[in-house]
């Protein structure tokens, strides 16, 4: 059942990689390109989670069959310990809450998608040694070990960027920064028409530009325009910090930024200063990094002015930023 597990995980994780074009960077415009690629990788992604759910109810069913063959000797009556089983379940249980936590906060936010599912990998290939009297792991771990050193996750890349052939006199698409959390990966590109873009999980891109920018700029200008003696503002996403960047030569006393993701915020502060006019290191500006719906709602400040980044509603949980009960949250 653990080899199984291994090898429709390598499976599932090379179709990915194979039908993304070596993971390169989808345009939110063709999100089709993404769902066809989840489309053929789905199967083996299932049968990946399928073997491992037989591994529990193999174990209980191996211990009552271990009872009843000992209570089968003569002279002998032996009965299932429940206490054995609930054991067996508490241990369970406590495995597959840690796992998730260590996976989401620790592992993924510390090494990486690559390293997260290389040491997935060696748990499936190695957890075999503990299992006596099974003459079958003496095949399946070598083999197993194998199979992740010739599919080694760790060649693959995090992204790559969209235009690897460009036009007559072009440059092409450069990486210029990737950063990997608990939410994805962040990559800088600049792009061979001149853009710096900043891409999500190679799926959602803000971009940047000496001819783009003014109307992000003016989300943060207008505000300031409709209230000319506010000194406090909350901004509810940062992105690029273009929009934040409007509010820079305002009569804003204090800014108070908060962005969901942290490498979003690093990434913009570091590769598009020149762009939002370098809003994200300045004094009075105050770094949030949390869900912008909570924060102002368990805050008790006060601010003269919230904005709303441009979130899509089809996006994950955006949605929740267009409630009546947010707009209510906002007003108080």
């Amino acid at each position: 059942i653990l080899f199984l597990s291994l090898v429709f995980v390598i499976v599932s994780v090379r179709m990915f990689v194979s039908s993304t074009d070596n993971m390169k960077i989808v345009s939110f415009h063709n999100s089709f390109g993404l769902f066809k690629a989840l489309q053929k990788t789905s199967p083996f992604i299932v049968a990946g989670y399928f073997f491992p759910s037989f591994i529990l109810p193999f174990v209980i069913r191996s211990l009552k069959s271990d009872t009843a063959r000992i209570a089968s000797g003569p002279g002998k009556h032996v009965h299932v310990d429940q206490y054995d089983i609930g054991r067996l379940l508490f241990a369970n249980g406590i495995g597959c809450a840690v796992g998730s936590i260590l996976t989401s906060f620790v592992l993924l936010s510390g090494v990486g998608l690559w390293s997260t599912t290389m040491t997935a990998m060696f748990g499936y290939a190695l957890f075999p040694i503990l299992i006596d009297r099974i003459n079958l792991r003496h095949i399946t771990v070598p083999v197993g070990v194998i199979l992740i050193l010739v599919f080694n996750p760790m060649r693959y890349p995090l992204s790559t960027a969209s235009s690897l052939s460009p036009g007559a006199g072009e440059s092409p698409d450069e990486i210029i920064a990737i950063k990997e959390g608990k939410y994805g990966i962040v990559t800088v590109v600049d792009e061979a028409h001149g853009l710096r873009c900043l891409w999500l999980n190679n799926n959602y891109l803000l971009d940047a530009g000496s001819e783009n920018i003014v109307g992000t700029r003016r989300m943060g200008i207008l505000p300031v325009l409709l209230h000319p003696r506010a000194e406090r503002v909350a901004t509810i996403g940062v992105g690029t910090g273009i929009m934040a960047g409007g509010f820079v030569n305002s009569r804003i006393k204090d800014m108070t930024l908060i962005e969901l993701i942290p490498e979003v915020w690093d990434l913009a502060a570091e590769h598009f200063a020149k762009y939002n006019q370098g809003v994200l290191e300045r004094p009075n500006v105050r770094k949030v990094i949390a869900d912008g719906r909570h924060y102002l709602n368990l805050k008790e400040d006060t601010y003269d002015i919230v904005v709303s980044d441009l979130f899509t509603p089809w996006n994950e949980g955006t949605s929740f930023l267009y409630t009546v009960e947010h707009f209510g949250t906002v007003r108080k």
